[in-house]
């Protein structure tokens, strides 16, 4: 058994060890549209409007992430060693969820461990959610998310009228960023895939299926009216959404975290496809609720990526990067069912290839850390691109040329 104060250590320690170099990592990108003053006639606005007008963003409608960021800038500025802490802290709490959720689907301590690590380890979670400040607004979501999935636990043995409390989280979620919609039917495909395959549970009735298909259109209308318009990102070509349809399973289920055959990656993805064999081999082991859990990554996933399909360049995919974690933590452990039928333990060379596979991950997720340090070229590009912006402070603007300026002075 897995004691809750050692899983916590571990999952603490890790973050550590992959992160805590983010606290001496400034802003990026985003992150300086993110955090300037704004005032409450701004904050109010965003409840019946673009959350940010005149910004640089295109108009979506999230009322809650403007006031997060407002909240932020207001209680640390722009002390990013504080803002970065805050991001740790929330991604160890939604790898703490992740535990709980898996650990109670799977009654199984040390693979509830492992979701929260892989989800901790991902190669996309610096970019998605972990390296840098803008990006609370996707962990806030995903933990909105697991609470509707932890929710979900305890009411999918219930009446309709008992899905109501699944709504709360969603509700908190869907304002802090609208593909968390995609929860809705998300949830409604878990009940079914549960029913069949561990079959404790009712398929989702009338009432179920009513209630959360009112309440995403309830939202599309409410934001529709808001914006006067869909919103978002332009519609992309019919070739960006080909590559769209593929870049998000690509980037999380396959740990390809950069669209190349980079090496690392390269050997993250051939780990990936050793690991689907081995499931293979061992479904008819495995328990049934090992088996859920993999249906319940690609369902996630399956819907989690219909968003993307419309976004005109690669954005953030936190969502698909939890579908992943679930998937694959499922599949090792229809891995590890079939390998020790009849075994009293895994062979020392599977758990040698393990090892090797998860430093190959660990490798590629530091490396794409590495990639919002300060002096990184991918973070002067994007430095190159704020000086652009017109709503810059001229002492943040002065801020961000000079250490431009001392960064090109070290040769980088």
């Amino acid at each position: 058994m897995t004691k809750p104060r050692a899983a916590a250590l571990l999952i603490a320690l890790l973050i550590l060890v992959l992160y805590g170099r983010t606290l001496g990592y400034g802003l990026v990108w985003d992150d300086y549209a993110a955090l300037r003053l704004r005032p409450a006639a701004a904050l109010i606005g965003a409840w019946t409007g673009p959350w940010d007008p005149g910004g640089v963003w295109p108009e979506f409608y999230r009322p809650l992430s403007i006031a997060m960021y407002a909240a932020l800038f207001r209680v640390f500025g722009h002390n990013t060693i504080a803002l970065h802490a805050v991001n740790l802290a929330e991604l160890f709490l939604a790898a703490w969820m992740l535990r709980a959720f898996v650990r109670r689907e799977t009654q199984l301590d040390a693979l509830g461990l492992a979701a929260a690590l892989a989800l901790v380890l991902h190669p996309e979670t610096p970019s998605s959610l972990a390296a840098w400040i803008s990006q609370q607004f996707h962990l806030v979501a995903l933990i909105s998310v697991l609470g509707a999935m932890l929710t979900w636990q305890r009411v999918r043995d219930r009446r309709p009228a008992a899905w109501m409390w699944v709504l709360a989280p969603l509700t908190f979620g869907v304002l802090m960023k609208e593909d968390v919609l995609m929860l809705a039917p998300t949830l409604l495909a878990w009940q079914a895939i549960r029913g069949k395959v561990v079959a404790d549970v009712a398929s989702p009735s009338r009432g179920v299926a009513l209630l959360l298909g009112g309440w995403a259109a309830a939202y599309v209308a409410w934001r529709t009216a808001a914006l006067g318009a869909i919103g978002g990102y332009d519609t992309p070509t019919v070739g960006r959404f080909l590559l769209n349809t593929v870049n998000g399973p690509l980037f999380t289920f396959g740990l390809q975290w950069i669209p190349s055959a980079h090496g690392v990656s390269l050997a993250a993805g051939v780990g990936v496809a050793v690991l689907a064999g081995f499931a293979w081999r061992g479904r008819r082991q495995a328990p049934p609720r090992l088996k859920a859990l993999a249906l319940y990554g690609l369902a996630l996933g399956l819907f989690g990526n219909l968003p993307l399909l419309l976004v005109s360049g690669h954005t953030r995919v936190h969502l698909m990067t939890l579908a992943a974690v679930m998937t694959l933590t499922a599949a090792a452990g229809i891995a590890a069912a079939g390998l020790t039928a009849g075994r009293a333990r895994v062979p020392r060379a599977v758990i040698a290839g393990l090892l090797v596979w998860t430093f190959v991950i660990a490798l590629a997720n530091w490396t794409n850390t590495s990639t919002f340090a300060p002096c990184a070229p991918q973070t002067l590009q994007r430095d190159a691109d704020v000086l652009s912006w017109d709503i810059l402070p001229p002492d943040v603007r002065q801020e961000l040329t000079t250490k431009m300026a001392a960064c090109g002075g070290k040769g980088r």
